[in-house]
């Protein structure tokens, strides 16, 4: 969807269960190319949120070291996605708080804890 409102990419987030709807993406460009890479996009839902940004030439995940190694399945249909629990962000909360950031900004929460380094 060109150019959605908050509500509606919040609301995308809400949604989300690592099924039926297992991601958003969103990016920068308002008419982005069939096979362009999102500038942010997440992943999963039901267990928690895997957390990618392109910005700046890099790109950069979410990463808690504390979080463990054990294997998440965080998409369950289609090809599925299953990634180490210190890669999953388990709290919305923090998630919708950097997704707007991004939305609003462009850039990356300050506070979110990025890594450019993926699993």
């Amino acid at each position: 969807m060109p150019e959605p409102a908050w509500r509606d990419v919040e609301s995308a987030i809400r949604q989300m269960d690592g099924e039926r709807f297992p991601h958003v993406e969103l990016f920068l460009d308002d008419d982005p190319a069939k096979d362009e890479v999102p500038d942010f996009e997440l992943l999963g839902g039901k267990v928690g949120y895997v957390v990618t940004a392109r910005v700046s030439g890099g790109e950069f995940y979410y990463r808690n070291p504390a979080g463990g190694a054990d294997e998440l399945a965080v998409w369950t249909s289609d090809q599925g996605f299953s990634c180490p629990r210190f890669m999953v962000c388990p709290d919305l909360e923090l998630v919708i708080a950097a997704t707007r950031h991004f939305y609003e900004t462009g850039r990356l929460l300050e506070d979110f804890p990025w890594s450019p380094e993926f699993g």
